[in-house]
């Protein structure tokens, strides 16, 4: 081909652009026919003319097809190229068909409405199925329909469920009405049952939906038989005085209404309240013998032991009072200090015979009567007596002072400081990192121990103890104790005081916050003894041969009848230092 004809096609291609597509669409315009009828008569040069300008291609493959006439060409080069062209074409106007249906697939060739291909739902489920199915049939993804199919079915049976409900309630309703209307039938009729005071037969009453009888047939009758119950209690009351020995003192009402009559007793002078509808038990056993209960109590052998050293000490003591918390007892109470003493039996005060909060509820009536209350168990004051008679003592400012500035401070052997606080602290020794002790003349008298906390891990140390030598005050001794710590180690300190016999102003004054109190903690009473809690654990009992299979540990010492006794709960205290 010459250079002269390629120019001219170029030229064709470049001044219209639409020749291709003009042959396509069998339509040209008429300069191009004159262009392209004045390039050669030649029939064979105009073919390859034009597919040289990109003419004669098929629409499904690409190849050249064959030559019609006339400038023409076939679309397609083979049959099969044109069954797959117009497949796709559907398969194209199928995939937006689908969309519509919140369908898709994933399927690249098309054979007839018939045929299987694959689908997916919004939902991601796939499924075979045809177009006719899904077209006609209305089927979409079974999986959705099933879903769809049981949500249906709940639907329906919570719709039943809810007018069953309904129907029931409506019954329920119109029985409460017949029930309600045949009370009200039988309300203010008489009833079998006499009236207390006049002996009247007494009306049904109806109250909400209930039918009762009641005790007097009215106000009057209730008044006047409470008035003569009331006035033959206080002729008994009278009866069992003997005028030698007591007489009544007057009338006095309580905080929840109950009339307490004073009996006072003429020996002493002591004044004793008493409520008439326990007249017979206290009177019968006490009064009738001309005696003060608060002077001549009962009292037990280790209560003995310290009533004693308190009288020795110098100071009067009261016996199981009972006037300061409106009839709750006080075992030793010391009215010089407003102080009270509490000794709590290992077995008498255990859950078996005290709920859990019995002592730290006790422990707030005092304090709301403004009485100091110290607590102990009776274990202590037997095997611990001087290390209780200590704190009984400081806190009636019996004591040799000595001041912290005359001490000198330093660390001391950990076997030493376990001793020491085994001997002078209630709690006995624990495991401790460090132990500063303060020096007077050579003699260790006070000591701090620290240790890591074992609660929370969220401050650096704790005072695991703080303990003085029986007899002894050190004036600021603590402050020095903790400050020679201090210098030495970084960290968040934080310690516990004991609610039972401890107030934690020490740590208060050494700038500690209070966090919280605890509530009531436990240990065991195993053959008369406390033992610690942590001894009494589930793996621990059952290596010990016991079981413990679907039990609580409460559960398991409940059957071994082994009680839990409860203290009052410790004060925690928090230090938060500069880092």
């Amino acid at each position: 081909m010459n250079k002269e004809i390629l120019d001219r096609i170029k030229h064709i291609v470049e001044q219209t652009g639409r020749l291709r597509q003009a042959t396509f669409h069998k339509k040209f315009s008429q300069v191009e026919q004159e262009i392209i009828n004045g390039w050669s008569s030649d029939e064979t040069f105009k073919i390859k003319a034009l597919r040289t300008a990109g003419l004669g291609l098929c629409k499904c493959c690409g190849k050249s097809t064959g030559y019609v006439e006339k400038l023409r060409f076939y679309e397609f080069c083979s049959n099969d190229c044109e069954i797959k062209s117009r497949r796709n074409g559907k398969l194209i106007n199928l995939k937006e068909e689908l969309k519509n249906l919140n369908l898709s697939t994933s399927s690249t060739s098309y054979e007839n409405i018939d045929a299987e291909l694959i689908f997916s739902c919004g939902l991601g489920h796939t499924f075979n199925s045809t177009i006719r199915h899904i077209r006609y049939r209305k089927n979409g993804c079974p999986e959705c329909q099933k879903n769809n199919e049981e949500a249906q079915k709940l639907l329906e049976k919570d719709v039943a469920v809810q007018k069953r409900k309904q129907v029931v309630a409506k019954n329920l309703q119109l029985r409460k009405e017949n029930t309600l209307r045949r009370l009200e039938s039988i309300a203010g009729t008489p009833s079998d049952v006499k009236c207390k005071n006049c002996g009247q037969s007494t009306n049904f009453k109806l109250l909400k939906t209930k039918l009762y009888a009641p005790k007097f047939c009215g106000d009057e009758c209730k008044k006047q038989h409470s008035e003569l119950g009331f006035q033959q209690r206080f002729e008994k009351l009278k009866s069992m005085l003997d005028p030698a020995l007591h007489e009544h003192a007057g009338i006095i009402t309580n905080n929840r209404h109950d009339v307490h009559h004073l009996i006072k007793f003429k020996e002493c002078g002591h004044d004793y309240p008493i409520i008439l509808r326990n007249i017979a038990r206290p009177l019968g056993l006490t009064y009738s013998k001309g005696r003060c209960p608060d002077c001549n109590r009962w009292s037990s052998a280790t209560a003995e032991k310290l009533i004693s050293f308190i009288q020795d000490a110098g100071f009067s003591v009261e016996v199981n009072n009972r006037r300061i918390l409106a009839g709750q007892e006080i075992d030793i109470y010391i009215p010089a200090h407003s102080l009270g003493i509490e000794i709590n039996g290992n077995w008498w005060h255990s859950s078996f015979y005290k709920p859990n909060d019995y002592h730290v509820n006790k422990l707030r009536a005092a304090s709301d009567a403004g009485i100091k209350l110290l607590h102990f168990f009776s274990d202590e004051i037997d095997n611990q007596f001087d290390i209780v008679a200590s704190i009984i003592l400081q806190k009636l400012g019996i004591s040799h002072r000595i001041h912290a500035r005359k001490c000198k401070v330093d660390y001391i052997e950990p076997a030493i400081g376990r001793k020491f606080v085994d001997n002078y602290h209630l709690q006995g020794k624990c495991n401790a990192s460090y132990y500063v002790g303060l020096f007077y003349e050579e003699e260790l008298i006070s000591l701090m121990s620290f240790r890591k906390p074992f609660v929370n891990s969220s401050h650096k140390w704790e005072i695991a103890r703080f303990c003085t030598k029986s007899g002894i005050t050190v004036v600021g001794g603590a402050s020095r104790l903790l400050s020679f710590f201090e210098k030495q180690h970084e960290g968040n300190i934080m310690t516990f005081s004991d609610e039972r016999y401890s107030s934690g102003k020490v740590y208060e004054q050494l700038k500690f916050k209070l966090s919280h109190i605890t509530a009531p903690g436990y240990s065991y009473v195993a053959q008369g003894k406390r033992e610690h809690r942590l001894k009494f654990q589930k793996h621990l009992l059952e290596k010990r041969g016991i079981d413990i299979t679907g039990k609580t540990e409460q559960q398991i010492m409940s059957e071994l009848k082994i009680p839990r006794i409860y203290d009052c709960g410790h004060k925690v205290w928090i230090k938060i230092r500069d880092s």
